[in-house]
């Protein structure tokens, strides 16, 4: 389970998944032809709520406990190199946006005897201010089909997936920034057009 895994993740691409928006690659030119990239509603599906154990206070997460923000979504593994390599940049990442509403959950989908502790060792090495919890199991991973990883997703506050992402990303990037505030932004404007058009709302007859 585990070489196949590093070796999807080595082979992984940018690309759309369930015909959400994607989530640009690394190239700075693809990061803003990605950004003008909207997802239409019908096309986010919800996310799958799941219960896991935050690997460093030990208590129990829900997904669903997030709803009415957003969520950056991440799998990974400490032995898996390119998510290594993303999650100083994720950190960078969870610090300037936490205000604006975003929320951040890194499941590692490490498997064995052991596991919780090297992962916990590896978040407080890196000093990571985000939630990390465990998926021993990959259930959740499952639930997800992941087949490859890091693999991201972006959680809107009703619970649906607005965007994915396949591989490393440089997250703290200026234009991911302004990618991630364009879908909260869109986000926003549509639930206000809807609240306008639903029974009782705005616009009078």
């Amino acid at each position: 389970m585990k070489r196949r895994l590093v070796i999807l993740s080595a082979l992984a691409v940018a690309g759309y998944f369930f015909g959400l928006a994607a989530i640009g690659a690394q190239d700075h030119t693809h990061e803003a032809q990605a950004a003008t990239e909207s997802a239409k509603p019908s096309e986010n599906p919800p996310a799958p709520d799941f219960h896991l154990a935050d690997i460093m206070k030990g208590q129990r997460v829900k997904l669903s406990a997030y709803k009415g923000k957003w969520v950056f979504l991440n799998f990974w593994a400490t032995w898996c190199g390119p998510c290594v390599v993303e999650m100083p940049m994720m950190n960078n990442l969870y610090n300037s946006m936490k205000k604006e509403g975003m929320e951040m959950l890194a499941v590692s989908v490490d498997e064995g005897n052991g596991s919780a502790g090297m992962v916990r060792n590896f978040a407080e090495r890196l000093k990571l201010d985000f939630m990390i919890l465990h998926d021993p199991d990959n259930a959740v991973m499952r639930d997800y089909r992941v087949r490859s990883i890091p693999r991201t997703f972006f959680v809107d506050p009703d619970g649906n997936i607005q965007a994915a992402a396949e591989g490393v990303r440089e997250w703290d990037n200026p234009e991911m920034l302004k990618f991630f505030r364009g879908i909260m932004r869109d986000f926003e404007k549509r639930k206000k057009e809807q609240a306008k058009t639903a029974p009782g709302g705005g616009i009078s007859g």
